[in-house]
């Protein structure tokens, strides 16, 4: 798998760059330390799956690289970070085309999580859906009859959802089990979604 990482912070670019070719086998790392450099990287280079980029770069900012990118390469997978998160920003990255939205300072161990995660999407539709409520996602969840588990955010609220057989079995925030932390959850109004690895989702008790 091959990944693009944009950091115009050159120590932490070499921090991530260094801890993920660590693990062997898992990725080929590419590096650009500016918009255009990135751009011109993914031009380059066809191969380019991942494209991992912060959102303050000199030159044209994370926002446009997103933008151009999926413009010309739809099929490469978007990671943005920042240090000045807000909902509004995570917003408008997803609506861009980002996947998934980290805020820095950057666990390079969650990091590296997400990153396998997205590498395993080879297979099914990928995208994202705005303007939905948590009943809307719920019911497409369910509907697939398909077993997973979802994380939810919102600001520094988080939560994790399971569907198995059809069903909601599990939800919980940081204070709140079963009905009650799904009901929460529908009070946000907004947030994000990701899929949780199989393995971590097998873990969530049933308490719906």
């Amino acid at each position: 798998m091959k990944l693009l990482i944009i950091e115009d912070e050159l120590q932490l670019l070499e921090n991530m760059r260094a801890y993920l070719m660590s693990f062997k086998g898992e990725f080929q790392v590419l590096t650009a330390s500016s918009g255009e450099e990135g751009l011109a990287t993914l031009e380059r280079d066809p191969n380019v799956d991942i494209l991992l980029t912060d959102v303050r770069l000199p030159g044209i900012d994370g926002i446009e690289v997103v933008r151009q990118s999926l413009k010309t390469r739809p099929e490469v997978r978007v990671v943005v970070t920042t240090a000045f998160g807000s909902p509004e920003l995570r917003d408008l990255a997803q609506r861009e085309g980002a996947l998934r939205f980290i805020e820095k300072p950057v666990d390079l161990k969650k990091l590296r999580q997400i990153l396998l995660e997205l590498s395993q999407r080879d297979e099914g539709w990928t995208g994202l859906l705005s303007g939905l409520d948590m009943f809307d996602l719920a019911q497409l969840l369910a509907l697939s009859d398909k077993g997973r588990g979802v994380r939810v955010s919102f600001g520094d609220q988080t939560g994790t959802l399971r569907f198995a057989g059809g069903n909601l079995d599990h939800a919980a925030t940081a204070d709140l089990q079963g009905d009650e932390a799904f009901y929460r959850i529908v009070l946000w109004g907004r947030g994000q979604f990701d899929e949780l690895p199989a393995a971590e989702a097998e873990l969530l008790p049933a308490n719906i």
